[in-house]
């Protein structure tokens, strides 16, 4: 069963990476920029600091910034916990997407 388990696990991977690629234009050309320090193996970087990468960057095509958290969500009813991510105006433009529903920033 441990065997079943570590194989499916190691195909989950391989498929998600190598067999089925990002949902983007150029998927290959995205990458994820972390800060490395001695107390985080990988870390963020904060948003004035982002900023300032972006404006002093010539090696990308654009860059953009995004954050994971959770909220409570209030209003009618109980509150929710729900799972956000927060992101910079560039985001849709560098992955080539439009928003479902409504505009981008700008």
């Amino acid at each position: 069963a441990l065997g079943i388990g570590a194989n499916t696990a190691l195909f989950s991977v391989v498929s998600g990476v190598l067999l089925n690629p990002l949902p983007f234009p150029s998927p290959d050309e995205l990458v994820a920029v972390y800060t490395k320090s001695p107390t985080f193996q990988e870390g963020s970087i904060s948003y004035p600091n982002f900023l300032d990468w972006q404006k002093d960057s010539h090696s990308f095509a654009s860059l953009c910034a995004f954050r994971s958290d959770d909220f409570n969500m209030t209003g009618a009813g109980e509150p929710e916990r729900v799972h956000t991510h927060m992101i910079s105006a560039e985001f849709f433009t560098a992955l080539g997407m439009q928003p479902l529903l409504g505009r981008a920033f700008g």
